[in-house]
């Protein structure tokens, strides 16, 4: 499966967690999570951070369910309410 993002290439506008892409040569590069402090990358890694993604763009792009099945049973309230409850005549 292959997705396009919309890469942005200049410093994220907010701290946060982002998806980096990360040259490290001519023919090279990685894709690394990068905390952004605001001012500067924090990472170890060598290489250009040449574009970025935050991390809710990149989790609203896939469909990806729960690792939990659970089964959630729903009540309607009107279903639980006596309709005498609902309103008192004088």
């Amino acid at each position: 499966m292959s997705k396009n993002l919309a890469w942005i290439k200049s410093d994220p506008k907010v701290p946060g967690i982002y998806l980096a892409a990360i040259k490290l040569g001519e023919a090279a590069g990685v894709f690394d999570f990068l905390v952004w402090s605001g001012e500067q990358w924090e990472t170890d890694e060598g290489g250009e951070i040449i574009a970025h993604v935050d991390v809710n763009t990149l989790k609203r792009q896939f469909d990806i369910p729960w690792p939990e099945t659970t089964e959630i049973k729903y009540k309607n309230k009107l279903d639980e309410v006596n309709d005498s409850d609902l309103w008192e005549e004088d």
